[in-house]
């Protein structure tokens, strides 16, 4: 909590440039929404987009939000996080957008952001930050089209993580986004659904397989939840954390065909 006073106090510098005024200029954070998926994807996992690869400006920010109290830089990840679901709800499954609406009616189970209509502008490189006016200039989908409204729901993070941090990041950051899609017109809300049924061990370092076995069973919803579910996490890496936050939202009746992080990164084999 400390540390997050003090970012809120001391004047802000982009942490990957230094320029003044912000805690992530957009020319650093520059998101390029795209589907990332692990391979081999484990079973049940949704499909997969985020902003990036886990690597230089990104990865710094996310560290420091995540485990250095840097919470200031919660607006601008999560502005990133808005900013990708723009663009993958349009390619995302037919079957994972509402029945009869225009956006599915228009969806391409393997569309790509190449494949998507002319009109969408590229991401925003401007060097100011993603929104909001980065998303007033570019929502590929027409939020009406999305009858029901979304549901972000953060995968949940150890309680001993968050007692340590002091706060957990990646409810805040599906908070933001939904703050901000919910700016520009769009129907949606973010609810910590999930929690934990027991305690597991560090996945870092893990390999696929263990991580899959050290999270297999151990989220459970507590919350029930409406319209079209999105999970949120901040990275991906095997896919073995949403695969579970998934099968636990099915579980209790829910189904998250989509997923969105901040960045992915490389399997470990």
């Amino acid at each position: 909590m400390l540390a997050a006073l003090v970012d809120f106090l001391t004047p802000q510098r982009c942490l990957g440039c230094g320029v003044p005024g912000e805690a992530l200029c957009g020319l650093c954070l520059a998101p390029e929404p795209a589907r990332r998926v692990p391979e081999p994807a484990p079973e049940g996992l949704p499909d997969c987009w985020s902003a990036g690869a886990y690597e230089g400006p990104l990865r710094q920010a996310i560290l420091a939000c995540k485990e250095r109290g840097r919470t200031t830089l919660t607006h601008p990840l999560g502005q990133a996080l808005a900013y990708v679901l723009t663009h993958a709800l349009p390619a995302a499954p037919p079957s994972a957008l509402p029945a009869g609406s225009p956006a599915r009616r228009a969806a391409l189970p393997s569309a790509l952001p190449s494949a998507l209509p002319a009109s969408q502008p590229p991401p925003v490189r401007s060097g100011h930050p993603v929104g909001p006016g980065g998303l007033a200039g570019a929502p590929p989908l027409d939020p009406r089209a999305l009858d029901g409204g979304l549901t972000l729901v953060p995968v949940p993070s150890a309680r001993r993580a968050v007692r340590g941090r002091g706060h957990d990041p990646v409810a805040a950051l599906a908070a933001h986004a939904a703050r901000a899609l919910r700016a520009h017109g769009w129907r949606v809300d973010a609810r910590q659904a999930l929690t934990q049924t027991r305690r597991v061990a560090d996945q870092a370092g893990l390999a696929a397989g263990s991580r899959a076995a050290n999270l297999a069973g151990s989220l459970r919803a507590i919350r029930p939840v409406t319209g079209r579910v999105v999970l949120v996490d901040d990275v991906v890496t095997t896919g073995a954390s949403l695969a579970e936050a998934a099968r636990a939202l099915r579980a209790s009746g829910a189904e998250a065909r989509l997923a969105v992080t901040l960045a992915a990164t490389r399997r470990r084999s």
